[in-house]
């Protein structure tokens, strides 16, 4: 009968301790749950899509392919009248 009890009690501590651990777990959940919404909305404030992007990087690479042909002509020439 005692042993009976121990067991009973053990098994109720375990129950406890788990029942603690799930009640942590979901208020970590929340916490995430709401950390990500406040990220998503700050994200959609502060980043721009790729459509707003892309006539930005038509222009940058448009510039630096300008520059780098102007450089290896340059190179060029230097080398072939030089």
């Amino acid at each position: 009968m005692k042993e009976d009890f121990e067991k009973e009690s053990a098994s109720s501590i375990r129950f406890g301790y788990i029942e603690r651990d799930v009640k942590s777990i979901k208020v970590d959940i929340k916490e995430m749950n709401e950390g990500l919404k406040v990220f998503c909305s700050k994200m959609e404030k502060t980043f721009v899509t790729q459509k707003e992007f892309k006539p930005v990087k038509n222009i940058v690479y448009g510039a630096v392919g300008t520059m780098l042909t102007l450089i290896l002509t340059t190179i060029v020439l230097s080398i072939l009248v030089g």
